[in-house]
């Protein structure tokens, strides 16, 4: 969630707290509301009815969470039929009862209340791999999942009775470009970027996160982040966001602080969009 510029403000609001309802400034530890930002961004009618959307997430999400947030924004939003949680090549992923990955389908759920089908795709892909070695294995489940999140046959029929696919698929991480050329993972980097390109050429969006580090990459330097600088996707940078009393955008500017903060205070602060991409 962005907040107004300063670095004490930074560090303590930028996790989820309590709903700031009345406009303007989200204070120290507070956050804006969903209907805020769709009022700022200018949603409008734009409630994701009819429409279907899958998130690719490291776990499953607890599906009385989200009837109890939906409930909360006046969602018609019901897990039971609104909701699928897939995996793959046979693993059972852990649920998610709090933190980042509760805030990605909440985010989603709260800018598009009205959501026909929410799927959640988990892999077996719980972290990056700290050497080369380890690459093969994680890179072959990070390529399946998103094969499988393009594949018809793990969605229902809709009320035409067609199997429809998501219009929008989100993966929020990723890893510097250098870390492509290692042993293992170059064969499952080429497989994903096919399979970006063939989601592009079937209308299907996929938005990715740049990173939690502004304009620089995780490791030192100004590297890119894959799959965010992939030219199938559309990549999705933070922002210091201010609104009004009326909820209208007062300023907006590229988050460009790094990380903020301790990942356990602050796990996922937004990057900026990276320099690199405007030289």
């Amino acid at each position: 969630m962005t907040v107004k510029s300063g670095s004490d403000e930074l560090k303590t609001a930028c996790y989820a707290g309590e709903p700031y309802g009345s406009g303007g400034h989200a204070p120290q530890g507070r956050s804006f509301l969903t209907s805020q930002l769709r009022t700022g961004y200018g949603a409008g009618t734009l409630t994701g009815k009819g429409r279907r959307a899958t998130i690719f997430l490291f776990e499953h999400v607890d599906p009385d969470y989200l009837d109890a947030f939906a409930k909360v924004i006046d969602s018609p939003f019901e897990s039971a039929t609104n909701l699928q949680q897939l995996s793959v090549r046979g693993w059972t992923p852990p649920v998610a009862t709090s933190g980042e990955m509760m805030i990605d389908a909440s985010m989603v759920l709260g800018m598009a209340p009205e959501l026909d089908l929410l799927t959640v795709m988990a892999p077996k892909f719980q972290a990056w791999p700290a050497s080369p070695g380890q690459s093969i294995l994680i890179g072959i489940n990070f390529a399946t999942g998103f094969a499988e999140s393009i594949n018809e046959a793990n969605y229902p029929k809709n009320a035409s009775g067609v199997r429809q696919l998501p219009d929008v698929i989100s993966y929020s991480g990723g890893v510097t470009e250098s870390f492509l050329k290692g042993a293992g993972f170059a064969v499952a980097y080429e497989a994903v970027e096919a399979i970006f390109q063939m989601a592009a050429m079937m209308g299907i969006t996929i938005t990715i996160a740049t990173g939690d580090s502004g304009s620089y990459g995780p490791s030192a330097g100004d590297t890119g982040g894959w799959p965010a600088t992939s030219p199938w996707v559309t990549a999705v940078g933070g922002t210091n966001l201010q609104l009004d009393t009326d909820n209208k955008i007062e300023s907006i500017g590229v988050w460009n602080a790094g990380i903020v903060g301790e990942f356990t205070v602050c796990p996922a602060p937004g990057g900026g969009i990276r320099r690199w991409r405007r030289q």
